[in-house]
């Protein structure tokens, strides 16, 4: 945090010993005895964003998409952290890819195969 006083008459800028004089009641500007002050608070946040694409292809007549992709960051619930993910699922092909990097490009998981073998994981527990 930034904390600036500035006197509005004789454009004083306090010090910090008297910006923590002030802070604590109405003390006088020491340089014109002015009382008319413009306090100026600055505060800085920093955010970091993160981002994820998906897409699918549908076909008419098909109840599931015969293509999905998910490429990006995610939050991966197991480890608590931010983790790049890459996902590929195409039915037609019989195909399924998943790679799941930390932030130094380690890989966390690898798997890949024909997607009528892949059992077990997901949604595809029931």
């Amino acid at each position: 945090m930034n904390n600036k006083i500035r006197c509005n008459d004789c454009e004083h800028v306090f010090s910090n010993d008297d910006i923590e004089k002030e802070l604590k009641g109405d003390e006088p500007c020491p340089n014109c005895g002015s009382k008319h002050q413009t306090v100026t608070v600055t505060i800085s946040e920093q955010i970091t964003s993160y981002d994820q694409l998906r897409g699918k292809v549908n076909e008419d007549g098909r109840k599931k998409p015969i293509k999905e992709f998910i490429s990006g960051s995610e939050l991966y619930v197991d480890r608590g952290d931010i983790v790049n993910k890459q996902r590929v699922i195409d039915r037609v092909n019989d195909y399924y890819m998943e790679l799941v990097t930390d932030q130094d490009g380690n890989i966390i998981k690898h798997d890949e195969g024909k997607l009528s073998e892949h059992r077990g994981h997901g949604s595809a527990k029931h």
